[in-house]
């Protein structure tokens, strides 16, 4: 079973079994069609000689019904996606009626050619067909860069056993119609009313079409308006990850007037194919002039009729032989899809159709029929081995739009060149030298075979100009959208092999990771959802909900965080869920968090790797100081806060000082100076300076100095993998089937020999892993879900000389409450931003006595007089797989999560830490009142609040690794198992959401996984 199902899988079995109804509707279309065309083809030249007329007029004839063709497809090259497919396809089938019955009751010249233009009557048992462009196209619409091949490969497969088979039911059907008396004038013409019936036949079949075949139109950009609160209906800024899946949005906030999709796509309307698509459509079709040129000279409907005058061949003789040959062609056809996975599509094209060149030079050589016959077969046996690759390699060379127009194209060039063919070889039939039609027809395929091997060149040409078309458009824009490349470049340069890694998204697991591999000169394609690359504006912080109204609150920082927060709903049991930008969940920010600790080395033993635990923080790599030094380009504790005005250097006295309080009043604490990450512009809050810490500031350089190796695609959603690992040998990612948020197109990027590395952040990673049927190959794909419990209190005292003036932030680990947890206290300095935040609500004010202020006196709203104080308790939260990011297509993702509630003695344990907190810096009166029960606390100051469900946007753990607590989804080196070229880099990974901002670890991390990948492909 096992060799079976790796032999069906070779030859695309599984592909069509597990295609849509419509594919398998239009490759059965393709065998109705043949089926009819097979029987005319073999007895049209015949026919037109029975019926009287000349073999130049015949060859006329065949020629005038192509020109007629010819115009149909030009019209249809325009107009038919307009038209649509199962339009187009009834009325093809409608007309092969009409055809059939005219031809077998008109005798007229000009009639019967009128009728074969129509029906497609026409020499060739390939289909010269003006409609055919249509549904090629569709195919390669509805098939993925992976299955594209063998799709075409059935669907000529199919077709030319069609032919095969109407060939031989019609040589055998006139055989014994002429042994029952029937004259075979008549013979021919119940030929053609059977062509009339298949003709109804394919009616019926268009008609089980969906609307799914049809082209969707290009959409423009449009705006809607956010949903929250906070902004009056005429602010419109961008809200589109609440929109539809295949809507689009534009923001209103920072905005351009105008997006260079909008641009592409105006020009678009007013021409056929962008500059790039015409330049290779041109090339290609002045190779594919002298192959159609040759097929013309050397038509099955002249061929047979050489055979039968040469020979004096009976009809059911030659249709024996035709079935004959092509079954085995049909058969033998399917051998084109793994020939070309293994050699190239180029190669396979060229190869096959060498020996076919050669085999038609030799036709007419052999005096002896029987030679003649066998090479006669092989011909056909051999003609359309090429036909699979080369369809695939014309769709990959246009844009997706562009495609039936391109079909078309093809059709048109292939009918004049059959035109031409056809007529040349009626004059050497007149002339009675119809063996030098072969001649010349081998040696004109041999000329595009020569043509055809330089066209991956000129290819690369056409790409090349069109990276410059896409840059020239950017530059009129922000200097964000010069980074943009279009997808439509990028997809066709994947199917070219010309990545060596692709990784999705940014942020602390693809932002280093990106930057490592392009440094060992590694072809890396970064795909950022966000319009931007870096991400100085957008916070990885959580919403400032509870600042709104504040003197301070940062209204700049709401509009941004509105236009780009995460959209996800919840169910009934869930968590309210606070979340930050979407851009930032789960390690997918570019911009980490203020203060960036390391995690404790409790929670790495009891939960990490020991592998991976070894690499943080042992042995000469310390991946924790390597991590610092890479993102800082300084060492921890070389600088103790940025450098700047000034107003943010703290004295190592001071840090000292405040240490020792702290220390002396907590016992069993070692409180350390915070490593901080990100640059600021106090006092003001939320107001980062550009060029802050950013994971991309290299990659920036990078891209504004043209690196060869690095690509970066934006405002691109990478929707869901392509694999088929479940039902397979075949155990890798083949394709990313994504989502151009500018033109609102869903596209299929190939993977081929590429790696792949998803850092789309816990819940994105999620989502994508879920979409794309991971959770079959292991369970626990998206579940586990966790933000751990933050809860924090503040307080402010009126100035004194035994506290710093500067900001500081110090930290410690604890045991709270049996818990392991990481205590920060913040001294004038937000606890994840810098500045003051004296005048907020929940502050308690206290005078230089230590009396409580109740009520705040005025002079609160002065901050500068006051020092204030903030304790964050941070605890580790354990995976729990009862939480999960549910699976429902279509939609934002949907959270399943409970946090567990703050035990009992957690809480005392706070209450009382922040009590001799509190009392270290502010003296508290003896009198001032206490409670009777030394378990509660009467003082409302000493009330830690909790925080939300995705405050910080630390969430963890929808794709784990393995750890001493289990195996996971992942193993230590962050491949996903069961995949042999998909890793994971994001906090989806963690075992657990540590109680340390895990953004130094992340990183730590990426650089371990560069250092891995480059060492494997060494």
């Amino acid at each position: 079973m096992a060799v079976a199902g790796r032999f069906l899988s070779s030859i695309g079995a599984d592909v069509l079994w597990r295609s849509s109804r419509d594919l398998k509707i239009l490759i059965l279309l393709r065998f109705i069609r043949l089926l009819g065309y097979g029987g005319t083809t073999l007895v049209l030249a015949l026919y037109l000689n029975a019926l009287g007329f000349h073999d130049t007029q015949i060859g006329l004839f065949m020629t005038l019904t192509l020109v007629g063709d010819l115009a149909i497809s030009f019209i249809l090259t325009w107009v038919g996606d307009r038209v649509g497919v199962r339009l187009t396809a009834a009325v093809g089938a409608l007309l092969m009626s009409a055809g059939g019955v005219a031809f077998a009751y008109f005798e007229n010249f000009w009639l019967l050619l009128l009728a074969s233009i129509v029906a497609v009557i026409n020499p060739s048992a390939n289909e010269i067909d003006p409609f055919k462009a249509i549904e090629e196209s569709a195919i390669a619409r509805l098939s993925t860069a992976h299955t594209c091949n063998d799709m075409f490969a059935w669907w000529s497969m199919l077709g030319m056993f069609g032919t095969a088979a109407s060939n031989l039911l019609t040589g055998w059907l006139i055989n014994a119609l002429e042994d029952n008396g029937m004259k075979k004038l008549d013979c021919h013409r119940i030929i053609f009313l059977g062509y009339a019936g298949i003709g109804l036949l394919k009616l019926l079949c268009s008609l089980l079409l969906s609307s799914e075949v049809e082209q969707m139109p290009l959409q423009k950009e449009s705006c809607s308006t956010p949903q929250s609160g906070i902004l009056t209906p005429d602010e419109e800024i961008s809200d589109d990850e609440t929109a539809p899946l295949l809507e689009d949005n534009s923001s209103g906030y920072g905005a351009v007037t105008e997006t260079q999709a909008q641009v592409l796509a105006t020009v678009q309307e007013k021409r056929l194919f962008t500059p790039a698509s015409f330049a290779f459509m041109w090339k290609l079709s002045l190779a594919l002039i002298f192959d159609f040129v040759g097929s013309g000279l050397a038509q099955i409907s002249w061929m047979t009729y050489f055979f039968k005058r040469e020979y004096d061949m009976p009809e059911g003789a030659l249709g024996s032989a035709t079935f004959t040959a092509g079954i085995i062609s049909s058969v033998l056809n399917l051998a084109s899809s793994p020939l070309s996975r293994a050699i190239g599509q180029v190669q396979t094209m060229v190869l096959c159709h060498t020996v076919n060149s050669i085999s038609l030079l030799m036709v007419s050589v052999p005096g002896n029929k029987y030679i003649a016959l066998v090479i006669f077969i092989f011909r056909i046996v051999t003609r359309e081995i090429d036909n699979a690759p080369r369809q695939a390699f014309i769709s990959a060379g246009v844009l997706d739009h562009e495609r039936t127009s391109a079909m078309g194209v093809v059709n048109i060039t292939k009918t004049i060149g059959s035109c031409l063919g056809l007529y040349i070889t009626g004059l050497f039939a007149g002339l009675d030298k119809f063996w030098l039609a072969f001649i010349l027809a081998g040696a004109l395929k041999l000329s595009y075979n020569v043509l055809i091997l330089v066209l991956p060149h000129l290819l690369l040409s056409s790409n090349l100009d069109k990276l410059s078309q896409v840059i020239l458009i950017g530059q009129s824009f922000t200097m964000d959208h010069l980074l943009h490349l279009d997808t439509d470049v990028v997809c066709l340069l994947a199917k070219l092999n010309s990545y060596d890694y692709i990784i999705v998204g940014s942020g602390f697991g693809g932002g280093p990771l990106a930057e490592q591999l392009v440094s060992q000169q590694y072809k890396v394609l970064l795909i950022e959802r966000g319009s931007v690359i870096f991400s100085t504006h957008v916070l990885n912080t959580s919403r400032p909900y509870f600042n709104r109204g504040a003197s301070n609150s940062p209204e700049g920082n709401e509009r941004v965080y509105d236009a780009v927060k995460a959209k996800v709903q919840c169910t009934d049991r869930s968590d309210s869920y606070v979340g930050g930008p979407v851009y930032c969940v789960g390690g997918r920010s570019n911009l980490w968090g203020t203060w960036i600790p390391e995690i404790g080395d409790e929670t790495l033993n009891a939960f990490f790797p020991p592998d991976i635990v070894a690499y943080l923080k042992s042995g000469e790599v310390q991946g924790y100081q390597k991590a610092f030094r890479y993102l800082t380009d300084s060492q921890p504790g070389d600088v103790i806060y940025p450098e700047g005005d000034g107003k943010h250097e703290v004295s190592a006295s001071e840090i000292g000082d405040a240490s020792q309080m702290l220390n002396n009043a907590l016992s069993g604490s070692n409180f350390s100076l915070m490593p901080i990450a990100a640059q600021f512009n106090a006092p003001a809050p939320y107001k980062f300076a550009q060029g802050a810490y950013s994971t991309t500031l290299s990659i920036i350089n990078r891209m504004y100095a043209n690196d060869q190796y690095l690509s970066v695609l934006v405002d691109t959603e990478v929707i869901a993998i392509q694999h088929a690992a479940t039902n397979t040998s075949d155990k890798s990612v083949t394709a990313l089937k994504i989502r151009d948020k500018a033109t609102n197109t869903i596209k299929e990027l190939d993977v081929g020999r590429a790696k792949v590395i998803l850092s789309a952040g816990t819940i994105g990673t999620a989502s994508i892993a879920l979409n794309s049927g991971l959770d079959h190959l292991n369970p626990l794909v998206g579940k586990g879900l966790i933000d751990h419990n933050v809860c924090y209190v503040r307080f402010a005292k009126q100035k004194s000389d035994n506290v710093t003036e500067k900001p500081l932030n110090l930290k410690t680990h604890l045991k709270v409450g049996g818990e392991e947890c990481l205590v920060t206290v913040t001294i004038n300095a937000n606890f994840f931003l810098a500045g003051s935040s004296a005048t907020l609500n929940t502050t308690h004010f206290y005078g230089r006595d230590g009396a409580l202020m109740s009520p705040a006196t005025d002079a609160a709203d002065e901050k500068e007089n006051f020092d204030t104080i903030c304790v964050l308790f941070e605890f580790v939260g354990k995976l729990d797989n009862e939480n999960s990011v549910l699976n429902l297509p279509g939609l934002d993702p949907v959270l399943d999560i409970r946090r567990p509630p703050i035990k009992h003695e957690v809480q005392c344990d706070m209450e009382e830490i922040i009590r001799r907190v509190r009392d270290s810096f502010v003296g508290i009166p003896s009198n001032q009142p206490t409670s009777a029960d030394p378990r509660e606390c009467l003082d409302p100051g000493l009330r830690p609040q909790h925080l939300g469900f995705g405050v910080f946007s630390h969430e963890c753990g929808t794709m784990r690794m393995d750890g001493p607590q289990g195996p996971g989804v992942v193993d230590s080196d962050l491949k996903v198992k069961g995949l042999d070229n998909l890793w994971v880099c994001d906090l989806s990974v963690l075992p657990v959401s540590p109680e340390a901002n895990p953004s130094l670890t992340l990183a730590a991390l990426s650089l371990r996984l560069a250092e891995h990948l480059c060492g494997k492909n060494h």
